[in-house]
């Protein structure tokens, strides 16, 4: 996974963003996608080629503490989500 700029503290008051995805094997990519979040408050949906629009799709989001050196507390975000593309599909 890229460092995703979605997670960034500066982009911590936006409710929504558009990630695109493209499978550059020569094999189907049947996996979950995961998405750094600034925070937990997202859903997800994903482009239906044959109804034309965005469609809520299950995802979940992993909430996870951690505690540096001197023991500050912090936690990060991440969104998982199903994808299913063809070969040298976006």
């Amino acid at each position: 996974m890229l460092q995703c700029p979605v997670s960034d503290k500066a982009n911590g008051e936006k409710l929504e963003f558009i990630a695109i995805i493209h499978n550059q094997a020569n094999k189907n990519y049947n996996q979950l996608t995961r998405f750094k979040l600034p925070h937990k408050n997202y859903r997800a949906q994903v482009w239906d080629k044959t109804k034309l629009e965005f469609i809520d799709v299950v995802s979940d989001v992993f909430e996870q503490a951690h505690f540096t050196t001197n023991l500050t507390e912090f936690t990060d975000y991440e969104m998982y989500v199903a994808q299913e593309l063809q070969p040298n599909e976006v």
